[in-house]
C-alpha cells in the first residue's frame, strides 16, 4: 500500500502534466472525430449535388419528350377540329337555305308543298374555291305571289341562279292553286 500511496503522491507538476496529456488526447480524439464527420458531410453534400443535378437533366429530358408528345397531340385535335367543322357546316349552310325558303314563301302567303337540298359540292370557278348547294322546291299559291316570291328569293340568294322555272296553272287561270317548280344552285366561298 506504501507503494500506491507513493505514487498517488506526486507533484503539482506531475499532476499538470498528467491532465494536460488527457485534455490533448481528448481534444485530438475529438478533432478527429470532427474532421471525419466534415469530411463524411463534404462527400454526402457532392453526391447530393450529383443527383440534383441528374435529376434535373432527367426532368428535362421528360419535360421535353412531353412537349413533343403534346404537340403532335394538338396537331391531331386541330386536324379533327376542322374536319368536324367542315362537317357541321354542311348541314348549317343546307338549314340556312331551307330556312330562307320557308321564311319568303310565307312572306308572300305560298305554301311549300316540297323542298330539298343538295349536300354542297366544292366547285372551283376561275381559281376561287366554291360551294354549291343544289335546292329544287315546289310552291303553290298565287301567280302573282309566286312571281314575287322568285323575285325576293333572287335577291336574297344573291349569289344563286336559278336554272329553272315551270309553271302550272290547272284551271287555266292564276288562282289561288297555282304551282311552280323550280332548281335554283346557290353558291358560298368556301374558307
Amino acid at each position: 500500500m506504501k507503494d500506491i500511496k507513493k505514487y498517488l503522491k506526486l507533484s503539482k507538476k506531475s499532476w499538470l502534466t498528467i491532465i494536460i496529456g488527457t485534455v490533448v488526447i481528448a481534444v485530438a480524439g475529438l478533432s478527429v472525430s470532427y474532421f471525419q464527420q466534415i469530411n463524411q458531410y463534404n462527400k454526402i453534400n457532392e453526391q447530393l449535388i450529383q443527383v440534383r443535378s441528374n435529376l434535373e437533366k432527367t426532368q428535362v429530358s421528360i419535360l421535353l419528350s412531353n412537349k413533343a408528345e403534346l404537340e403532335e397531340k394538338i396537331s391531331e385535335k386541330t386536324l379533327q377540329l376542322e374536319n368536324a367543322q367542315a362537317q357541321l357546316s354542311i348541314p348549317m349552310a343546307s338549314s340556312i337555305i331551307t330556312k330562307t325558303l320557308f321564311d319568303v314563301a310565307e312572306k308572300h302567303r305560298l305554301k311549300v308543298n316540297e323542298m330539298t337540298s343538295s349536300s354542297p359540292r366544292i366547285d372551283n370557278q376561275a381559281g376561287v374555291k366554291l360551294s354549291q348547294t343544289e335546292l329544287t322546291a315546289c310552291v303553290v299559291g298565287n301567280l302573282s305571289d309566286i312571281i314575287l316570291f322568285i323575285i325576293d328569293l333572287d335577291k336574297r340568294f344573291s349569289t344563286g341562279v336559278i336554272k329553272s322555272v315551270v309553271i302550272d296553272m290547272p284551271n287555266g287561270d292564276a288562282g289561288d292553286d297555282t304551282t311552280i317548280d323550280f332548281r335554283m344552285d346557290i353558291y358560298t366561298a368556301e374558307r
